[in-house]
């Protein structure tokens, strides 16, 4: 009989070789090379920062909060404009949603309890907790 411990290996191997990590993998090493990539990140890393500042520092009004977020958010759509940062970021949302989808499947299993809409009778795109 497998341990606990031995079928978390096959699961965390299961994980490594899927297309949702494997393609995270590659658009992280993508993103890591692109000088360009880097440059933009770098920009909105110290903008984010600097908002960040400020809006503890300084009693803004909800319209300064509001044209600050404006702000953020019109930099990150700049962000992404950059195809190599754009794919990062989807490959992040695909691994993200897979990890929970693999978190809640062990956690219904656990608990016999449905977690946000997961159970292996309402699962249309998982397949792994049935």
């Amino acid at each position: 009989m497998d341990t606990i411990i031995e079928k978390a290996k096959k699961l965390g191997q299961m994980i490594a070789g899927s297309k949702e990590y494997i393609r995270l993998k590659d658009a992280e090493t993508n993103q890591k090379n692109d000088e360009q990539a880097q440059q933009m990140l770098a920009q909105y890393t110290e903008l984010k920062k600097k908002a960040a500042i400020r809006m503890k520092q300084e009693q803004l009004g909800s319209e300064d909060i509001s044209a600050v977020k404006k702000e953020i958010q019109d930099e990150f759509d700049k962000l992404m404009q950059n195809e190599v940062i754009k794919e990062y970021v989807e490959a992040k949302k695909a691994f993200d949603n897979l990890a929970q989808l693999v978190n809640e499947g062990i956690s219904y299993y656990i608990t016999s309890q449905e977690k946000k809409g997961c159970a292996p009778s309402k699962c249309g795109g998982c397949s792994g907790c049935q």
